[in-house]
């Protein structure tokens, strides 16, 4: 039986991947060296105190120790952008111990440094990236859709404003400030909503930091609008959950990105423009007719991508074929 140890949840992913594996009987298990902020949940939280995570080389001690002793009961070590020692200085002890390792690409762990560490290339059996864009970095990853039970991400759509003079609710979401403004572009996107305020338009703006997961979808499913990013290039696990819900999605795209799934259907704008976007937004606000044609070509739109058999599929293949 297929017995795999998660190490680090970014976004999520790993819930997905866990949820989706145990109900195939399979054994699948989450282990974090770092605060779960956004109360994602796991089976083995062996995250340090903060003086013991100051201390690079003694974090990736207690790190590799753990996984160590966790590893025993694996087959499989899916590392999630994370791993023991930094560079990946522990993947040696892995490979000796007769593990399989997936080494999982998330985002900024990769563009940070524009190619992967060396020890990721050597000894890694498998890599996954979890957007198009990171395939430039990564060029021996494979694209691997996120997964998303969207049983669970039921379609709510396009609230019927009766009454014109309600706000228009418009969220976007980071993980926190800091990362807002170094990852996702959020003081161009609170510019861009200033700008919009300025000329008339009556906006109930909703930045999201640091709020639980679930308390976060609550918000995704009362919201009007959803914006994602200003300069990645692709679209994140917010805009899917969004697009789920059928809210209409404001995020910049990367044409050069959609070769294989063809046209996302979000609103657009030139990368890092705040004039750009608030064009977008203004000419969402103003047309009901589109914002609802976002709505469920957004909602087809992940069930075609992102529904989580057809890519959990490809992954506990994957999984099996690595261990036969």
């Amino acid at each position: 039986m297929v017995s795999v140890l998660q190490i680090g949840n970014t976004a999520g992913i790993s819930n997905d991947i866990q949820r989706y594996l145990r109900v195939r009987g399979k054994k699948c298990d989450i282990v974090i060296f770092y605060p779960d902020i956004l109360k994602y949940g796991c089976d083995f939280d062996c995250t340090p105190c903060l003086p013991v995570r100051k201390i690079i080389p003694i974090y990736g001690a207690e790190k590799t120790f753990r996984l160590f002793k966790l590893s025993k009961n694996y087959e499989i070590l899916h590392f999630n952008s994370h791993s023991g020692f930094a560079m990946q200085m522990d993947y040696p002890l892995w490979k000796h111990m007769g593990l399989k390792i997936v080494h999982h690409f998330h985002g900024t762990d990769l563009r940070s440094r524009g190619k992967p560490w060396p020890m990721i290339n050597r000894y890694a059996d498998l890599q996954y990236v979890s957007t198009p864009d990171l395939l430039k970095y990564a060029p021996k990853a494979e694209w691997i859709p996120t997964p998303m039970n969207l049983e669970q991400l039921k379609y709510v759509g396009v609230k019927e404003r009766e009454d014109q003079s309600e706000p228009i609710r418009i969220v976007h979401a980071v993980l926190s400030q800091t990362h807002g403004k170094n990852c996702k572009g959020t003081p161009i996107i609170i510019d861009a909503i200033n700008q919009l305020k300025s000329r008339g338009y009556n906006i109930d703006f909703r930045l999201l930091a640091s709020v639980p997961y679930v308390q976060a979808l609550e918000e995704y499913k009362q919201a009007d609008i959803i914006i994602g990013q200003t300069h990645i290039g692709w679209y994140g696990k917010l805009e899917q959950e969004a697009m789920a819900f059928g809210k209409p999605v404001v995020t910049y795209i990367d044409q050069r990105f959609t070769k294989t799934t063809g046209q996302v259907p979000v609103i657009n704008f030139h990368q890092d423009d705040t004039a750009t976007l608030a064009t977008g937004l203004a000419t969402l606000i103003d047309d009901d007719s589109l914002q609802k044609h976002l709505s469920h070509e957004g909602r087809t739109y992940v069930e075609r991508w992102h529904d989580e058999k057809k890519v959990m599929e490809k992954i506990e293949h994957a999984y099996e074929t690595l261990l036969d």
